[in-house]
């Protein structure tokens, strides 16, 4: 009788097992080289997936050499028992270089460290030690201070080229970049869906339209200096695509009709600065007349000047319902870019602002107060 079970193979193997599973025994898969092999070779640790952020080897190659006992798992073979810095070595950002070395230094002092794991995390950096005893309550105070200062000086330091950057937050993850670089990681999310069938459909005609706008928006926030650090993109291309304003028609009625949104070519849009667009909502709060606090939120208040401007205003009651506000309110706004507008009342901002993923979290959390004219004649 045949078994269908899991266990049968053992029970009744097949034909050939025996020898498959002794030639398995006398030929072992080769285990990966170790971290310090990796990098004296010019090549990431086996562990570490190629990224545009990634440490180069001369740097990791750079700490390792200065600080041998500190970073001794550089030598351990990168096997699924082994401590992650023995597969991953720095898991960060080249940015961050100068930071490390720094701490390094700190870190030496006390004989007893080993770092087991240094990575990214959320934004910043972070660092974990085998289980050992320090070498006393001194260096102890000293390091944990040290890795506070580190971890907070990683939050305004861009990962990728360590100028100061900004906490930003783009689909979930969180990372700290410059304004240049946000855009170069603009511009690498852009051909990664292009590239992709999602946006190969003809419901998907003007994502990808948005998507070809913001590659030509990111090239020009790049200087010579750091074009020339990325010879593999060809600027000139780039450089020839237009910033597109969509703007939204209505078509006849009937079989097909309805709203469409239809591209067309602009000038290029430059950034506007907060003071800017608080001028800007002043006067159509005034067209409108409404009283209101008035709140930047979303992407753009953090950096990410590739997403609409988001406003929410915050008034004491509607005068008509939200959806009619808000409509009345855009009308009179004549700023030359794409805005995300948001009325609410002052009692539903106090709820909401406890939830999280609402825009009035967001606003609560991250928002830039532009101004209130509730008490204003």
């Amino acid at each position: 009788m045949t078994k269908k079970r899991g266990g049968s193979f053992l029970l009744n193997p097949a034909p050939g097992f025996e020898a498959v599973r002794a030639h398995m025994l006398a030929n072992p898969l080769p285990v990966p080289p170790t971290a310090r092999e990796c990098i004296a070779q010019g090549l990431l640790p086996y562990g570490l997936r190629p990224e545009r952020r990634s440490m180069t080897p001369l740097h990791m190659r750079t700490l390792i050499e200065r600080h041998p006992g500190l970073y001794r798992h550089a030598d351990d073979k990168p096997v699924p028992t082994s401590e992650p810095f023995a597969r991953e070595g720095f898991a960060c950002g080249d940015g961050w270089f100068s930071i490390i070395e720094r701490l390094s230094l700190k870190l030496a002092e006390d004989s007893n460290l080993v770092v087991s794991q240094l990575k990214e995390k959320m934004g910043r950096l972070v660092v974990y030690f085998d289980d050992s005893t320090p070498a006393s309550p001194e260096l102890e105070a000293a390091t944990d201070a040290v890795l506070d200062a580190v971890t907070e000086e990683s939050k305004r330091t861009c990962e990728v080229c360590g100028q100061p950057g900004t906490f930003l937050e783009r689909n979930k993850w969180y990372s700290v970049r410059c304004g240049p670089c946000s855009w170069l990681d603009a511009m690498l999310e852009s051909c990664r869906l292009l590239a992709g069938k999602r946006l190969a459909t003809d419901q998907a005609k003007d994502a990808a339209q948005v998507r070809i706008m913001r590659l030509g928006e990111a090239a020009r926030h790049q200087t010579p200096e750091r074009r020339a650090r990325l010879p593999g993109i060809d600027w000139k291309r780039l450089d020839g695509l237009r910033r597109f304003e969509a703007l939204h028609s209505r078509r006849g009625s009937g079989p097909g009709g309805g709203a469409s949104m239809t591209l067309h070519p602009t000038e290029d849009e430059r950034l506007l600065s907060p003071d800017e667009i608080r001028e800007g909502m002043r006067l159509a709060m005034v067209k409108a007349g409404r009283k209101g606090r008035v709140i930047l939120f979303g992407g753009y208040s953090r950096g990410d000047y590739l997403t609409d401007i988001g406003i929410l205003v915050v008034v004491d009651a509607y005068q008509r319902n939200q959806i009619q506000d808000i409509y009345d309110l855009r009308r009179c706004i004549e700023l030359d870019r794409g805005i995300a507008l948001l009325v609410v009342t002052a009692e539903k901002y106090e709820i909401q602002k406890e939830w999280c993923a609402t825009a009035c979290y967001d606003a609560e959390e991250y928002g830039v107060f532009l101004f209130d004219n509730r008490e204003e004649p």
